[in-house]
């Protein structure tokens, strides 16, 4: 017996059948279950027209920094579909299910997103979003009712980039004051000082002072403390980079960081310079989350420091910068240097 149709029992997801009946389909769609199949011991009934319908959407080539490729369930390139008009319309909505944009005509289970699509979608203002798969016929508005929504959170991770979360650095749970990292301290617990990491094939080497991994959270800076007055975290990499995303905060709302924060840079030559000034006053406090900010650097740089001063006094550590995820690109080129902006409010 043969079909006119290339739909089968098993392209549906379905395993186990009673009848199937031979059918000739026209271009007005009557809804008839012609197939008859069992599931669970009990019998139901389907239509041709329900393989049609989006279904489970999945994503592919989930990164930041890569356009992905949305996927679903459905059949919508048999010939018969096809002679009706049928096509799918991709949307992306917020969380609030306000549209983001949407793509039409597509006559596939699947469509891959341009840069600029992904972009939008990746700096909505939550990390939150939904992908939504919808029906339409150029002939016949039966189908406008019929579609998939599948809520999707914003991707993490980067493929073309190194991305190091502060667990990363193998930093001391403690802050070290510059007495502590003389000759003596260094000939015989190096560590105290210098840490390596490799991460995506970029290898940096750490540097620090009154800098620690504080409360298996951030990397934090407090340079505000008697015989202190100064901390810095020095990353030195094997290789240029061209961009750099950073997450920072302050520890609290009277840490009292009285001097300066500032990034400095360091060039092919071995030279240092300062980029610029870390804005302290709009930072937000641990409990808020952080601010992210990303900064290009196209000349290529090999070294990056963070370096706060604060009056030396008292007996509590103060003056706390704290900083979270920081991701470099060791691709030159725009395109290469792509990053979320959206503001995490929670840590990842």
């Amino acid at each position: 017996m043969k079909l006119n149709t290339h739909v089968t029992i098993e392209s549906l997801k379905y395993y186990s059948y009673n009848n199937l009946f031979a059918f000739k389909f026209v271009n007005n769609h009557n809804h008839s279950n012609n197939f008859t199949y069992t599931s669970s011991g009990e019998t139901n009934h389907l239509c041709i027209c329900s393989s049609v319908l989006p279904t489970n959407i999945t994503i592919t080539n989930d990164y930041l920094d890569t356009v992905p490729t949305f996927k679903w369930n459905s059949l919508i390139k048999e010939k018969w579909f096809q002679s009706i008009g049928l096509h799918h319309e991709f949307s992306i909505l917020r969380y609030n299910q306000y549209e983001v944009f949407t793509i039409e005509d597509i006559y596939d289970n699947k469509v891959t997103l341009n840069s600029s699509n992904w972009g939008n979608t990746v700096n909505i203002a939550t990390p939150y979003y939904y992908a939504y798969v919808g029906l339409a016929s150029d002939v016949d508005p039966y189908w406008d009712d019929y579609y998939c929504l599948q809520l999707f959170r914003e991707p993490n991770r980067y493929l073309n980039k190194s991305s190091f979360l502060p667990s990363n650095w193998g930093l001391a749970a403690r802050y070290y004051f510059s007495n502590e990292l003389d000759s003596y301290y260094l000939s015989t617990e190096p560590e105290r000082r210098y840490t390596t990491a490799t991460i995506n094939g970029l290898t940096i080497t750490t540097d620090r002072l009154r800098c620690g991994y504080i409360e298996q959270s951030y990397v934090v800076l407090s340079p505000r403390i008697e015989n202190a007055g100064r901390a810095y975290f020095e990353m030195n990499f094997d290789t240029a980079v061209y961009s750099f995303m950073y997450r920072a905060c302050m520890w609290s709302s009277s840490e009292n960081l009285d001097g300066i924060a500032i990034i400095q840079i360091k060039n092919s030559s071995g030279v240092w310079a300062t980029l610029k000034h870390i804005p302290i006053s709009s930072l937000p406090t641990k409990e808020n989350g952080v601010a992210q900010f990303v900064q290009q650097t196209p000349q290529g740089i090999y070294g990056l420091r963070f370096e706060t001063t604060a009056t030396a006094t008292g007996t509590s550590d103060k003056g706390r910068l704290c900083l979270d995820d920081i991701v470099f690109s060791t691709q030159s080129g725009i395109l290469n240097n792509f990053y979320t902006n959206f503001d995490y409010s929670t840590k990842n």
